[in-house]
């Protein structure tokens, strides 16, 4: 049984009360949303609305209509570039903007656009003031934070590039949703299409996402999936009215409800307080890591396109002496009962760029729940480990 849980940037863990019990109370309480008039039914469909709202709220978007529930941030993703193609929106040669930290969510669809529509896939320039491509990008696709180093995209730039260029912008906030605070339709209203999921920093179950589209893109984006929304069941075609032209089929009614429960568990808490604390393990870490001569933090963001207020968020990735990232993950869970990730985490770009692409690395991400003690039997576990590899040599 795992004691000490350091991967949260995959999944948080463990999940607060609150969301514990939304999940129950959906499953025992509703019906199908906003299918039929009967009580079940219609408590359902209160209980989604009411998490539409509390989201939409908190990300500063006015009409909550605007904020699609989906399975996940991956599925978002490719609900927004998947949906511009086949709408047409793209010409062969179009350029799309990326990042060199990206995850497999976002490389992924893009790689197989470009064989498909022959687009040109540009990295963003991590070592410049300026953004130079090619040419000018028919859409720019980033992730707000690296989900390898934690690097944390400076986004007021991004933001200014893109309305200064009027270039539409799909951020991939997975890591940053519920940690690193935004306003869609304010401050940075030159995001286009926000892509989140439940089960991160936000705290809620797996299996549901957002998706934000600003107003006067929804018809810019065909829907990839089409079927049942509860609206309009007479037409052969979906609808084109917010929200239900993207939310074909039965929600995940429990995984929605949980996502709403953790965004008000960190409210009450305090964002603010509950990130400094995580940083904290992150740093405390980082500080008994940094004379080890077996051990070496892996570092790399976005240049000059890094935040600077906020340069990671609580994850921190690391090279063992000649153990492998996957070999050191299995023994801190099967020896100390400690749970981190080995490997490449998803993400062969930020894995290119950082140099580990044929040895991966190991991942420790820190969580609400995590404790400076929690830290201390982590480097303990580390420092008998290197012991034992130091003895065998002997």
């Amino acid at each position: 049984m795992t004691n000490i849980y350091l991967d949260n940037a995959a999944t948080s863990y463990p999940k607060p009360k609150p969301v514990i019990d939304a999940v129950l109370g959906f499953l025992q309480e509703c019906g199908n949303p906003g299918r039929g008039g009967h009580k079940l039914a219609l408590e359902g469909a209160r209980k989604i609305f009411s998490a539409r709202e509390n989201l939409a709220q908190y990300f500063g978007i006015k009409s909550s209509e605007r904020l699609i529930f989906t399975p996940g941030c991956t599925h978002s993703i490719n609900y927004v570039l998947k949906g511009l193609a086949q709408r047409g929106y793209f010409k062969p040669g179009d350029c799309i903007l990326t990042g060199a930290l990206e995850h497999n969510a976002v490389t992924r669809p893009l790689y197989q656009m470009e064989r498909k529509h022959n687009l040109e896939i540009a990295i963003l320039n991590v070592d410049a003031n300026e953004i130079k491509t090619p040419k000018k990008p028919r859409l720019v696709v980033l992730t707000e934070a690296s989900n390898v180093t934690g690097a944390v995209l400076d986004l007021e730039k991004i933001c200014a590039y893109c309305k200064q260029n009027e270039i539409p912008l799909l951020l991939d906030a997975a890591q940053t949703a519920g940690k690193i605070p935004i306003d869609l339709e304010g401050k940075h209203d030159a995001v286009t299409f926000y892509c989140a999921s439940s089960h991160k920093g936000l705290l809620g179950a797996p299996g549901a996402g957002l998706l934000y589209i600003k107003d006067g893109w929804q018809l810019q984006l065909e829907p990839v999936i089409t079927g049942g929304t509860g609206s309009k069941s007479n037409d052969l075609m979906p609808p084109e009215s917010m929200p239900d032209r993207f939310e074909a089929g039965t929600q995940d009614g429990p995984a929605i409800v949980s996502m709403s429960a953790g965004l008000s568990y960190l409210q009450e808490k305090g964002l603010d307080s509950v990130l400094s604390h995580q940083l904290a393990l992150r740093e405390a870490f980082i500080d008994w890591a940094i004379d080890k001569t077996y051990l070496k933090i892996i570092e790399g963001g976005y240049g000059k396109f890094t935040l600077p207020d906020t340069p990671n968020l609580p994850t921190v990735s690391f090279l063992f002496d000649k153990i492998s990232s996957s070999n050191l993950a299995s023994r801190l869970s099967d020896e100390h009962q400690i749970a981190v990730r080995g490997g490449l985490h998803c993400s062969r770009q930020a894995h290119l760029k950082i140099g580990s692409l044929d040895h991966g690395l190991v991942r420790a991400s820190f969580g609400y729940a995590n404790t400076l003690s929690e830290v201390e039997q982590f480097c303990f576990a580390l420092e008998q480990i290197a012991n034992t590899k130091l003895s065998s040599k002997t």
